[in-house]
């Protein structure tokens, strides 16, 4: 039996705060476009201490048509994952990205860029797309007995204390799932959201509601 007090996370950013560029294309947040794919992470590096984490999406509106692709990139804008075609989405807010379940095995240590696009037509260019940055960097073994040990609604605060943005949403998101929307758990989410500068999709969600 789960239920959980979940203590507020504080999240650490573990490279520092300073926004990352996603060139000079793309300004996140700003133009209107058919369907509004937002990133759910911050616009700095995040760490995550998995080589296949769970990443998270926000989708504005369900388009008619068309296809949503993942591309990872390294520091060199070598492709990790090119173009990488996802299942369309059925229902609009946050959407779940298991590179695990994808096959993805990211590498440990340079600094990645994923995306996620939408084009009208396969061979169209991207409509909509927005950016999030990475980097695989694992617990130390000290970290994680202490993050394993813990009760199940601490780990969250754990996560984002070590600077694991998207573990610490991901748990959180989860425990929404299995659990409901308890107080604790939607506090803890929005918090989460507040503090990597999406404040629109923490609003959003609760307008949702």
């Amino acid at each position: 039996e789960v239920l959980l007090a979940m203590n507020l996370p504080d999240y650490h950013p573990a490279f520092g705060r300073d926004p990352l560029a996603a060139g000079d294309w793309i300004v996140r947040g700003e133009g209107a476009d058919e369907v509004g794919i937002v990133v759910a992470g911050p616009d700095h590096l995040t760490r995550t201490s998995l080589a296949s984490p769970t990443l998270h999406w926000s989708l504005a509106k369900l388009p008619s048509g068309g296809v949503f692709h993942l591309t990872i990139l390294d520091e060199d804008d070598e492709p990790v994952v090119l173009d990488r075609a996802l299942p369309a989405p059925t229902r609009t807010g946050l959407q779940r990205l298991d590179l695990g379940a994808l096959g993805v095995s990211l590498p440990i240590g340079p600094v990645l860029r994923w995306s996620i696009a939408w084009r009208p037509s396969e061979d169209a260019p991207p409509a909509s797309f927005d950016f999030g940055w990475l980097r695989v960097v694992p617990l130390d073994a000290a970290d994680a007995a202490r993050i394993a040990a813990a009760p199940p609604g601490e780990r969250v605060a754990l996560l984002a204390e070590a600077g694991c943005f998207h573990e610490a949403l991901d748990l959180a998101l989860a425990t929404e799932a299995r659990a409901g929307a308890t107080p604790d758990v939607e506090r803890a989410i929005t918090r989460l959201l507040e503090q990597a500068g999406l404040a629109e999709l923490a609003a959003s969600r609760a307008g949702g509601r």
